[in-house]
């Protein structure tokens, strides 16, 4: 994240030296900063899209063959890449200001803690910035998700019918 940041463009020259700087300047440590927020959104986003789709999909009419079948599932999971990513966007710019943030002069780091810096945006910033980069999220994690469960379902659907001897 900090070889992509415009405030850090010059500082690093390559992936090692982004490392070996951090390594020396913050401790090894700081290599993990932002693992915490990762753990939050990655749970957010699961729970919302599994949680999501399973419901989403029981909504939907049963298709009455393959195409209608891998239309369904391309659009449960259109939609649930849509929806996890209304939810867990804020743990994802938390992330990434974790990852990108430096310390002061005196070692201290603005921000410490998930829940501190998401009341800490939200109060400076406003609830638009705890959607920074929601457009090019959504699209990739929509186009992502529906293709990966289209894969998956079918896929498994494929496997069943070979284990029984249907094809």
């Amino acid at each position: 994240v900090r070889m992509q940041s415009l405030d850090h463009v010059s500082r690093y020259s390559n992936s090692m030296n982004c490392a070996a700087n951090i390594v020396r300047s913050e401790g090894i440590l700081a290599l993990y900063n932002g693992f915490g927020p990762s753990c939050a959104r990655n749970c957010t986003f699961n729970g919302a899209y599994f949680g999501f789709i399973f419901w989403f999909k029981d909504q939907l009419p049963t298709p009455k063959g393959f195409g209608e079948e891998v239309a369904k599932t391309l659009f449960t999971g259109m939609a649930g890449g849509v929806f996890a990513t209304c939810i867990k966007q804020p743990f994802d710019v938390v992330k990434s200001r974790f990852q990108n943030q430096l310390p002061d002069a005196n070692g201290n780091k603005e921000y410490r803690y998930t829940l501190q810096a998401l009341v800490s945006i939200y109060r400076k910033e406003g609830i638009a910035a705890l959607y920074k980069g929601f457009t090019p999220t959504v699209l990739r994690m929509t186009i992502g998700q529906s293709v990966a469960l289209t894969a998956f379902e079918t896929s498994t659907s494929l496997m069943e019918r070979i284990s029984e001897g249907k094809t």
